[in-house]
Formats: C-alpha cells, sequence, structure tokens
C-alpha cells in the first residue's frame, strides 16, 4: 500500500514537473522581440510602400516598409513611434505622438 501511494506522489510530482517545463517553451516562443523607435517621418513612398524616419536617439535616417492601411494615419513631418521585429525593417505597429518633443530633442542632438 505505501509503495503504490509513493509511486503515486512520484508520478504527480512528475507531470507537474513536466507541465511547467513545456509551459516555458511555448510562452519565450510567442514573444518575439521587438524594435521600438521614435522619430520624424522624412518621407513617403507610396508606391514602394516605405517611409523614411530620423530615428531620434542617434539621428539616422531608416527605411521601413510598411502595410499600404498605414498611410492612412502618418504623413511627412509626423512624429511617430514604431514598432518591428528585431531584426526587420518591416513595421508591426506605428502610432503618431506628439511632434514637438521629438523635434526638440532632434534640434538638441545636432546642436551637440
Amino acid at each position: 500500500m505505501k509503495k503504490i501511494i509513493a509511486l503515486a506522489v512520484v508520478m504527480c510530482f512528475a507531470a507537474t514537473c513536466s507541465a511547467a517545463w513545456w509551459g516555458k517553451d511555448t510562452k519565450k516562443a510567442e514573444q518575439a522581440p521587438v524594435n521600438v523607435m521614435k522619430g520624424l517621418i522624412i518621407s513617403v513612398n507610396i508606391p514602394q510602400n516605405e517611409i523614411v524616419v530620423k530615428d531620434e536617439k542617434t539621428l539616422i535616417d531608416k527605411v521601413l516598409i510598411v502595410k499600404p492601411e498605414m498611410y492612412k494615419s502618418i504623413k511627412v513631418g509626423d512624429a511617430v513611434e514604431v514598432k518591428t521585429k528585431a531584426g526587420s525593417n518591416v513595421v508591426d505597429n506605428i502610432k503618431v505622438t506628439k511632434a514637438a518633443s521629438v523635434e526638440k530633442k532632434i534640434e538638441k542632438k545636432k546642436k551637440k
């Protein structure tokens, strides 16, 4: 009788450990690294689905690929926050922010 109870306890422990181990792998696979960049839209190229954004931190112009439906909410001169997958230049999400704060940061860095 004691052996059966001990075996049941060991099996429950093993099942719990394996469930926790499998759960960790699926969570990591779902969370892909994301790059977030703030800057000003310098140009918009609708035929090629591209925008050029000046990064407020590095002051480098970056060419990004956007989906055609994203053009409705953006225009040249807008301050934006852009989310892309790590190592990619394809935009997942773009949000228009306050232009004045981004422009001030870029101007300060240009003066240095």
